[in-house]
């Protein structure tokens, strides 16, 4: 498959995931877990075929090249400082003992606040 056909691929599968969580409903804690799963893996997939196929190309066109690279690098960290952060959250509530997560309203909030960010990774 043609590079850029698979990376526009994966662009779509990545928004058909998006779309998914985004309609799981409140309380479905763990289908957003393993959705949140699969945004990282397809995510983390897509930033490593862009920076090993794509970036080499725009950094042979030196200077605005190199700049749209050195700015597309900087968001894939930020990106994926978001997602170990929305993971650890993810992981600390999987780990707590559930009687004690429904009836605590701060790590209640620290998953819902898990789940927005996850949301805002969209955009």
């Amino acid at each position: 498959m043609h590079a850029l056909k698979l990376l526009k691929k994966e662009h779509a599968a990545v928004q058909t995931l998006f779309g998914k969580f985004e309609r799981a409903g409140k309380a479905a804690h763990e289908k957003k877990n393993d959705l949140f799963l699969q945004i990282r893996r397809e995510l983390q997939l897509h930033s490593k075929a862009e920076e090993e196929i794509f970036y080499p190309a725009l950094k042979a066109f030196n200077g605005k090249g190199r700049n749209l690279v050195s700015e597309a690098l900087k968001q894939h960290k930020d990106v994926d400082d978001l997602l170990h952060q929305i993971a650890a959250i993810l992981r600390a509530a999987a780990e707590t003992p559930r009687h004690l997560v429904e009836d605590s309203p701060v790590l209640i909030d620290q998953r819902e606040e898990a789940f927005a960010a996850c949301v805002h990774l969209r955009k």
